[in-house]
């Protein structure tokens, strides 16, 4: 695992919207307002995202920005699902 790839980004959450069995997150990078920010918005990945959550113990909140990392999974990892 110490050849392995990985990325932090730093998006925050912009919307949620429920319906009756889940909610819905939206989230966008962060791109300024503090120097933090600027950094991840000069070298990390960009985009939007949605999140579906059917989990009441998983939540988001509107207005807060969340850390994302994306780690490369092993091969032999992924055939084990």
């Amino acid at each position: 695992m110490g050849d392995q790839k990985t990325c932090r980004a730093k998006f925050k959450c912009e919307s949620e919207k429920k319906t009756q069995y889940s909610r819905t997150y939206e989230f966008l990078p962060v791109v300024g307002g503090s120097e933090e920010n600027d950094q991840f918005f000069k070298t990390t990945p960009g985009g939007e995202m949605a999140i579906i959550v059917a989990n009441d113990g998983v939540s988001f909140e509107v207005g807060k920005s969340y850390y994302l990392d994306f780690i490369e999974v092993a091969e032999a990892e992924t055939n084990s699902l």
